[in-house]
């Protein structure tokens, strides 16, 4: 059974009435907008119209929507006449809505609206363009996010923590930590923090950069296993050549040199024995007043890495002989004094000048614990 809606509903007299009507038929009115509704289809003809014709067709809809079922078809007009004495021929394409119960066979058909070819394919032409847009647009992404994959930042070797500002002193009270990120590797000095150095020298210095830096009294030093930015460790082989820059401060009024030790070893065991091996080493003399810039090479022998041990346990008698080839290498920076001044360091930077054999990719061996 096919019902069709032959006449379209007729438009409100007003936007007041059309609201109360759908408020009526959705059970949504208030006692107020109850008595307004009754008191004008109680004095209105055309009002009593308009409601009669709204309940009619929605009791329609509630009598065909259970279960419902949406259809959209299509409709083809060819439509040959004469206009003005000469022929006329026009196509036109519909598109009507069926809405109904498919168990009952029930269903409310709304009245079509015709569209001229012409418009529809114009139309068509117009979601068709922008789609295309979209797909260009959609390439030009993918082409531009696979170019910018494909560029690589280049993997150099750097120090981690270099200017000692990974550890925030704002807070604390005495403006230094014994705690300083990423240096410490294999071995912890006492003999070193870091320090806001203008709160804790009460402003007689400053960094070089920033406010930290790392202090090392006499006897101390810094360590850090030196790695490549991709993360991969820098491994010992034959004319390596690293070199060191940086910045040192001495303390007080000191009027001769003060060397800093700064060394490239090798740790091949910590327990029960420490054992390290010192392929390069060299000295920075410090002087004068204020910050200094230093910088040290360290080239490691083209001939031979083949080396006695530089540092053992007291006691250890063991002097057996090694060879680093392949080695993690580990970066030492020392005060060997046993007495003041203390030396302040910052903005330190690693490099390799040359690194004709240094294979850094190969497998690493582990010092033994």
């Amino acid at each position: 059974m096919k019902q069709e809606i032959t006449k379209k509903p007729e438009l409100p007299p007003d936007e007041e009435l059309a609201m109360l009507v759908d408020g009526f038929l959705d059970g949504n009115l208030s006692e107020a907008q109850r008595d307004a509704l009754e008191k004008r289809l109680l004095s209105d003809e055309r009002d009593q119209a308009y409601y009669a014709d709204r309940v009619r067709f929605h009791a329609e809809l509630q009598e065909v929507m259970q279960p419902i079922r949406v259809e959209v078809l299509q409709k083809r007009h060819l439509v040959f006449e004469r206009k003005q004495g000469l022929p006329r021929f026009m196509a036109r394409m519909s598109q009507v809505v069926r809405i109904g119960n498919p168990v009952s066979g029930s269903f409310l058909e709304l009245p079509p609206d015709l569209i001229e070819l012409s418009t529809l394919r114009r139309r068509l032409w117009i979601i068709g363009g922008a789609l295309l847009l979209l797909v260009l647009g959609l390439v030009a992404l993918a082409v531009w996010q696979a170019k910018r994959a494909a560029i690589v930042d280049p993997v150099i070797l750097a120090l981690k923590n270099e200017g000692f500002e990974q550890v925030d002193l704002i807070d604390d009270e005495d403006a230094l930590s014994y705690t300083i990120l990423n240096w410490q590797d294999f071995f912890l000095s006492r003999d070193v923090s870091t320090c806001d150095l203008a709160r804790f020298s009460q402003g007689r210095y400053t960094a070089h950069s920033g406010n930290n830096v790392a202090q090392i009294r006499p006897l101390g030093y810094l360590t850090q296993i030196l790695l490549y930015s991709d993360g991969s460790p820098l491994l010992a082989q034959k004319g390596l050549h690293i070199r060191v820059r940086g910045w040192a401060l001495i303390e007080g009024d000191n009027k001769r040199e003060v060397p800093l030790r700064i060394d490239l070893r090798v740790v091949q065991e910590v327990k029960p024995e420490m054992r390290q091996y010192e392929p390069s080493h060299a000295e920075a003399r410090l002087g004068g007043k204020g910050w200094q810039e230093f910088c040290v090479d360290l080239p490691l022998p083209t001939d031979s890495l083949v080396m006695i041990p530089s540092d053992v346990e007291p006691g250890d008698t063991n002097r057996a002989l090694l060879d680093v080839s392949g080695k993690v290498l580990n970066l030492s920076i020392h005060n060997r004094q046993t007495l003041p001044p203390v030396i302040y360091l910052d903005d330190l930077s690693i490099e390799i000048v040359s690194e004709e054999s240094a294979e850094k990719h190969s497998e690493p061996e582990s010092p033994t614990e």
